[in-house]
C-alpha cells in the first residue's frame, strides 16, 4: 500500500476528490497529510503530545484491531 493510498480512499469516500485519483490528487487540493503511528499505552496522551508539538487545523483518528 502506498504511503497516501489510505489518505486517497477516504478523501474519495468523503467526495472530496473523484473515485480512482491519481496520488497528485491530495496534493492538489493544498493539504499536508501526515500519517502517525503512535504505540503507547494511552492513546489520549499520545494525541494530546503530538499536537501539543505539531500544531494541525483537522486530525482524523483510526484504530485497527491487533
Amino acid at each position: 500500500m502506498g504511503q497516501l493510498s489510505g489518505v486517497r480512499a477516504t478523501l474519495e469516500r468523503w467526495g472530496i476528490i473523484p473515485k480512482n485519483s491519481e496520488r497528485s490528487a491530495v496534493g492538489e487540493l493544498g493539504i499536508h497529510v501526515r500519517k502517525i503511528v503512535a504505540d503507547m499505552n494511552d492513546p489520549v496522551k499520545a494525541v494530546l503530545g503530538y499536537m501539543e508539538r505539531h500544531p494541525v487545523d483537522l486530525i482524523v483518528l483510526a484504530t485497527r484491531a491487533t
